[in-house]
């Protein structure tokens, strides 16, 4: 398929979307998603726009031939997609926690949640990572438990793996062979 994906805002509605448009500087939409992130902006104090905002459980967007991966990281929840030659979404399956539509004072305060990704064409990897509560607003994160999620792209659980030392990021090899990890609360000037 050749379509482009992209996300952006809606400030009106507060919400974000996964558009999906046809190729060329002319192409037209052909589909949208609504996305169960939540965004909080600030204003301007003399009207001038906005200032500052935050989003909670934000989506990473993962696409693999016609599959795409919507992946939430707060709730650890995954929706698989189809795209059809038309450029139309079609859902095959949601995997993890269900997202709750009035779920952003749960968002805050979770710990635990999907810090990355890779694929392969067989695969979604999800990293699933716990982590300690904050001393401070200025501590940094202790990293508990870390999981490994690997899908298939119909969203069936292929295996999850307990990894053996904590990790906030991944890489697996395009033949599935090999994983490598990365903490970045410890191995960061390595």
């Amino acid at each position: 398929h050749r379509f482009v994906g992209e996300q952006r805002i809606d400030w009106e509605k507060q919400t974000e979307y996964l558009y999906v448009r046809a190729p060329g500087a002319q192409g037209g939409l052909t589909d949208s998603l609504a996305l169960k992130t939540w965004l909080e902006s600030r204003q301007s104090s003399n009207g001038g726009g906005i200032i500052a905002f935050r989003r909670w459980n934000p989506a990473e967007i993962v696409v693999r031939g016609d599959k795409i991966a919507v992946m939430y990281r707060n709730f650890s929840h995954i929706d698989f997609y189809r795209l059809s030659p038309q450029g139309r979404l079609s859902f095959l399956s949601g995997t993890g926690e269900p997202i709750p539509d009035d779920a952003l004072s749960q968002v805050k305060e979770m710990q635990t949640g999907f810090m990355a990704f890779s694929s392969t064409e067989k695969h979604l990897y999800a990293l699933r990572v716990t982590s300690d509560p904050l001393e401070n607003e200025t501590s940094r994160p202790s990293i508990g438990e870390t999981r490994l999620y690997a899908y298939d792209w119909t969203g069936r659980l292929a295996r999850v793996y307990a990894l053996d030392h904590p990790a906030t990021d991944i890489l697996v090899t395009a033949d599935g062979k090999y994983l490598y990890t990365h903490n970045v609360t410890e191995d960061f000037d390595r």
